[in-house]
């Protein structure tokens, strides 16, 4: 402990508000900065399309001329390095941040390759974006782990399809929800415009406790540096 600077406990599983009381005796303080965003997958498609927002359902009408080819691919390592170098381009290009390594995926792929989904994208049979998933069996509930675009594709509407694509296949595959994966919960965030178009967002509930105020202020400081010169 006397190492630690900080810790916390985060959930998407609303049921644990009922530790928030236990949580703030021993000293977390509960933080409501973050939100997920799913779609409960319990009608049609064409159902919960409905639910979307206008410009989304504007824009699917408008995908459905693309000629973007979307498709399942093996959870291999050579399918994952096409995937990892479109998402390497997108963060540092597009992000001006810096990629997770790509032993990342390999190690996903070592332990995890039967829970592990891959979608992707083509234009002329080159690929172009994808979504990488993780399979949630227990909980009936399929997660959107990453996910990566080329920017001179966007006018084909291959973020679309690749939703549409992958709801559908998680309806027919009879799972109970779609998770869009997590976001700041800020109305002028563009992740949190994005995905509550598509679904409806939940608090992610977080608790934090400070072992030293010193060395947070310090890390707080150097984190901060660190996005600003790199």
């Amino acid at each position: 402990q006397n190492n630690l600077i900080f810790h916390k406990i985060r959930t998407a599983n609303l049921g644990y508000i009922r530790y928030g009381k236990y949580f703030s005796d021993i000293g977390y303080i509960p933080l409501l900065s973050g939100a997920i965003s799913i779609i409960e997958l319990n009608r049609p498609y064409e159902e919960l399309k409905k639910d979307f927002s206008k410009s989304r359902r504007y824009d699917l009408k408008k995908a459905s001329n693309s000629p973007i080819k979307v498709e399942d691919v093996d959870i291999t390592n050579s399918n994952l390095k096409e995937f990892y170098r479109i998402y390497e381009k997108v963060i540092i290009e597009r992000h001006a941040s810096t990629p997770y390594p790509f032993s990342l995926f390999s190690e996903l792929e070592n332990y995890f390759s039967e829970n592990l989904k891959l979608v992707m994208a083509s234009y002329e049979d080159e690929y172009v974006g994808g979504f990488l998933y993780f399979l949630g069996e227990k909980e009936s509930r399929i997660y959107h782990l990453f996910g990566a675009v080329l920017e001179d594709y966007f006018k084909y509407y291959v973020t679309e399809l690749l939703h549409e694509y992958s709801i559908k296949w998680a309806i027919k595959n009879k799972y109970k929800i779609y998770d869009l994966g997590g976001t700041t919960a800020n109305f002028e965030s563009g992740g949190f415009k994005f995905k509550t178009q598509f679904g409806k967002a939940i608090p992610s509930l977080s608790w934090m406790k400070i072992y030293s105020k010193p060395k947070w202020n310090l890390y707080r400081l150097g984190r901060y540096l660190y996005r600003k010169l790199k």
